[in-house]
């Protein structure tokens, strides 16, 4: 895994704009990660390359590849499925719902104005604004409604 002077993966820039940017990953996914890659390694499955999930030759995994093993991940787990760009979906979504800030989640996200994230996930800020005020309605007049 290459890191940059930070200490930040660095995993390509190949974005809408093409420009870089920093995506926060928690230690333990970055350990997580890091265990993966060098089992690769250890097994000769892949080359020393960046990339974490990889053919033998060190080319990036296939899309059709990746998606083979996601419904197989998803279908072992018993969970409804779910298209992988719908994971980034599900993610904003539930970090919305968490209460976190929408500027934060449209870094996360990429979106290079937080107008995007609004009109994308609105609901769930309306949702998450219910919820807000119900909190606040029980702090402020207690439960006896």
């Amino acid at each position: 895994m290459t890191l940059d002077v930070d200490g930040h993966a660095v995993v390509g820039t190949n974005t809408k704009t093409d420009t870089p940017r920093v995506v926060w990953l928690t230690p333990r996914t970055v350990e997580a990660l890091t265990v993966w890659q060098a089992a690769q390694e250890i097994r000769s499955i892949r080359p020393e390359t960046d990339f974490v999930f990889s053919v033998r030759a060190g080319h990036p995994l296939p899309n059709t590849r990746l998606q083979t093993k996601h419904r197989q991940v998803i279908a072992a787990a018993g969970v409804p499925r779910i298209r992988i760009h719908d994971m980034r979906h599900t993610f904003a979504s539930s970090a919305l719902g968490q209460g976190m800030d929408i500027k934060v989640v449209s870094e996360i996200m990429g979106h290079s104005k937080v107008q995007t994230t609004m009109d994308r996930y609105q609901h769930v800020s309306v949702d998450n604004q219910r919820s807000v005020m119900d909190a606040l309605e029980e702090r402020l007049f207690g439960s006896g409604g």
